[in-house]
Order: structure tokens, then C-alpha cells, then sequence
């Protein structure tokens, strides 16, 4: 019996990456790190070419799909972790934690948000106003 993979390779990237993603819908992927300058790519799947960059002035440690395929969700060493429009890639909104995140997760309905630094715990912030839920951070 024989197998066969066939693949495309959608870009050629410098530096590390750290987190990757599908789309909901699987048309889009999106790779974070330090690729070649301080940004997450993002590529359209069917035809392999970048579609724009999310830029950040640090490292990017996590990028992620909202559930409803509209939004990218970015987390950074500069200490913001922001929404981009998925099409377009304009900023919706930056939530400043003050220190270089280490990761961040968004609730299956979009109102929240949980950013995280492994020295110094996580705020739970509300997407829509940007503004922390916890008044501080949350400390284990």
C-alpha cells in the first residue's frame, strides 16, 4: 500500500514561532512569534499568500480566532494583547497589561478576556469596553 502527503508550504519564515491557528472555517491560518520583526502572520489557506502582518513592538507569544471567525486575537511581549479585524487587519481594541504577556485566551462568546504573565498572574478584562473586570490582577 502506498501514501502519498501532499502539502504546500504557504511561506517561508525567519525566527520562532509560538502559536498557530486555523479559522473556525479552516480558510485562514495565522502563525505568532518572532517572524522576521515582531508581528503574526496571517494567510489565506486555499491560495498559500500572506494576506497582512499584525504588527507588535515585542515579541508575539499567542495569536488565536475569535469563535465567530471575525476577530484575531494577539498577545505579546510588549505587554498588549489586541483584536484585529480578520479581513482587514485593522486594531478593534488593545488591552495594556503593563508587563510582557505570556499568553492570552478569549471567551467562546467574545465578552472576555484572560491575559496572563507567568511572574506576575492574570487580569480578566471585558472585550467590549477594554477595561479589567478584576480591577488588578488575579493572583494564584
Amino acid at each position: 500500500m502506498e501514501y502519498s502527503l501532499a502539502h504546500q508550504r504557504i511561506a517561508f519564515l525567519h525566527g520562532v514561532v509560538r502559536s498557530a491557528a486555523f479559522s473556525p472555517d479552516g480558510s485562514v491560518a495565522v502563525a505568532a512569534g518572532s517572524l522576521g520583526g515582531d508581528s503574526a502572520c496571517v494567510w489565506d489557506v486555499a491560495s498559500g499568500t500572506q494576506i497582512f502582518r499584525l504588527k507588535h513592538e515585542g515579541e508575539v507569544c499567542r495569536a488565536a480566532f475569535s469563535l465567530d471567525g471575525t476577530k484575531i486575537l494577539t498577545a505579546s511581549q510588549d505587554g498588549t494583547a489586541r483584536f484585529w479585524a480578520l479581513f482587514s487587519g485593522v486594531e478593534l481594541a488593545r488591552f495594556t497589561h503593563g508587563y510582557g504577556l505570556s499568553g492570552a485566551v478569549i471567551s467562546a462568546d467574545s465578552a472576555s478576556l484572560l491575559t496572563w504573565v507567568y511572574s506576575d498572574g492574570a487580569s480578566l478584562w471585558d472585550t467590549t469596553s477594554a477595561i479589567r473586570r478584576t480591577g488588578g490582577r488575579l493572583v494564584l
